[in-house]
């Protein structure tokens, strides 16, 4: 099975160094590239280099998405499982699960401050706006 997927990649990036010029060549592809769709997007003027502008994106987008009810009690829940569990060895053991579960929102926000990734408002409320219709259709919500 590995020897499959590695010789699938062999075959794959060596088609692409012959024909394209480099092995790499489908990373900066016009249509299909999330490179290149960032970069001549328009919400790449508002947050490339600025953290600023990025956080206050990310922070709205995950109100809307999550609620401030289950952010604030995942604030408040990370912050008395610190004071009441100061345990060294529990704190040992949980350090590398806080690191994995921040490495997704910490490379998303990163993208975004280097011009690589995009997120809009418009795209959230869009999803939201579904999910509630959706929700309100199978008579879940009065």
């Amino acid at each position: 099975m590995v020897l499959n997927s590695i010789l699938v990649s062999v075959l794959s990036f060596s088609y692409n160094a012959y024909y394209y010029g480099g092995p790499l060549s489908f990373s900066n592809a016009v249509y299909w590239s999330a490179a290149y769709q960032a970069i001549v997007g328009t919400n790449r003027i508002h947050l490339y280099l600025q953290p600023l502008n990025v956080a206050a994106i990310y922070i709205i987008t995950a109100v809307a998405i999550y609620g401030p009810v289950f952010l604030i009690a995942g604030i408040i829940g990370y912050v008395l499982q610190r004071r009441y569990h100061s345990k060294e060895t529990k704190r040992n053991k949980n350090i590398f699960l806080y690191i994995f579960f921040s490495l997704p929102p910490t490379v998303t926000v990163l993208s975004m401050v280097l011009g690589v990734a995009e997120m809009n408002q418009r795209w959230c409320f869009i999803c939201i706006s579904i999910c509630y219709a959706s929700f309100r259709f199978r008579g879940n919500i009065p």
